[in-house]
């Protein structure tokens, strides 16, 4: 929460982005399909993001966490981008992106 409080304040404060501008993207930074369960925390935890104030944008589409948790290359991981998109909605998630929409 300290990483997005700064960088909101940075945004707002030092480069003068409005409030309703910004959105909170929560997200392992990394491609790393050893790094799923940190994918899966992060989804579970989205409520918690609701504090700072700023709409939820989660990008799962096809990400290598989806790959490693069903065995499956990128063009095949659709039904996981959906379960992962699923969830990111129901726990708080208000934009998604995806690659096919």
């Amino acid at each position: 929460m300290a990483f997005f409080r700064e960088h909101i304040a940075y945004a707002e404060a030092k480069k003068g982005l409005a409030p309703n501008a910004l959105s909170s993207t929560p997200g392992s930074g990394s491609e790393n399909p050893w790094n799923a369960g940190i994918n899966l925390v992060l989804l579970k935890n989205l409520p918690q993001f609701g504090v700072l104030g700023r709409p939820l944008l989660i990008g799962p589409s096809r990400k290598a966490f989806i790959g490693k948790i069903l065995g499956l290359p990128p063009q095949e991981r659709e039904e996981g981008t959906m379960a992962s998109v699923a969830v990111a909605i129901v726990h708080g998630a208000n934009m998604v992106r995806v690659h096919k929409v």
